[in-house]
Parts: C-alpha cells; structure tokens; sequence
C-alpha cells in the first residue's frame, strides 16, 4: 500500500488555533486604532471650531469700524458689512449678509468694557471676553478694539444728540 503525504488531524487542530489566535489580535489592533482615531477627530472637530470662531473674531472686531454690545449680541459694524454675534447657552451664531455660521460652543461667562454708553444706541466696547465650555475644556477668549479719535468723538456727539 502507497503512503499518503497528508497532515494530521492534530496538525490541522494546532494550525487552527494558532490562525484563530492571530485573527483576533488583529481584530482588537485594529478596534483598539479605530476608536483612538474617532476619538482624535472629534477632538480635532472641537479645536478646528474653537480656532475658527478665534479667527473670526480676531478678523471681524480688527477690520471694525465700531464694536457695539446689547445684551447677549454684538454687532460690529465696518465700512463694508455688519456682523452680528449671537450668545446663546449652547452655541454661538455669526451673522453678516444672509451667511450665518454657527460654533456648538456652551458660553459661560461674557463680560465687556464699556467706553461709552448710550440708551438710545448700543452700548460701544473696547474690549470682549468671555469663557466657552466644550465637552473636556474650557476656553477663555480676550479681544480689544482701539478706536480712532475721530470714531470717539463721533460717538460722543451722537450721545448728546448733535
């Protein structure tokens, strides 16, 4: 009788094992590398919104003419448009024309310094801050305006009504 070149049962039960035992190694490297990399985008989602909304900002109030505050809103106000700020609890809007963008940031805290104060008209600031909270973080943001004599002394003019 002709002998047969073959494994073994005990052959093929080893071999099955040890291929199983690399698959799921494999497996949790790979879940283990998807769930950092979710966690990194989301993380990198939040700091791209803080650092858009920074920019923004920093953009809007140095190309400004004049910064007004009434409440909750800040309207700044430039020779070639007029953009609102909205903050709410949960989220910050920007308005300029019929474009509306919005930062899912939760505000804390808004304070502002006053230069001159108006009832009639909004209240004209020289400097915004205020601290927003993300899921992990809390980020503070500072930004000053520095008027021009001639904006100043337009204001106060218009204060007592000439």
């Amino acid at each position: 009788m002709k002998k047969i070149n073959a494994f073994t049962l005990m052959e093929l039960m080893i071999g099955m094992i040890i291929s199983s035992i690399v698959a799921v190694i494999c497996y949790s490297a790979y879940s283990y590398t998807i769930r950092q990399y979710y966690v990194y985008k989301e993380e990198k989602s939040k700091v791209n919104e803080i650092m858009g909304l920074r920019m923004a900002l920093l953009s809007d109030i140095s190309a400004a003419g004049t910064v007004s505050c009434n409440n909750k809103k800040i309207t700044i106000k430039s020779d070639s448009a007029t953009i609102v700020y909205v903050f709410g609890d949960s989220s910050i809007t920007r308005t300029i024309n019929e474009h509306t963008d919005t930062f899912n940031l939760n505000v804390l805290q808004l304070n502002s310094s006053v230069i001159s104060s108006n009832p009639l008209q909004d209240t004209l600031i020289s400097s915004l801050s205020f601290r927003a909270k993300t899921k992990t973080d809390t980020c503070t943001f500072q930004f000053n305006k520095q008027y021009s004599a001639a904006t100043l002394i337009k204001q106060k003019g218009n204060r007592y009504g000439n």
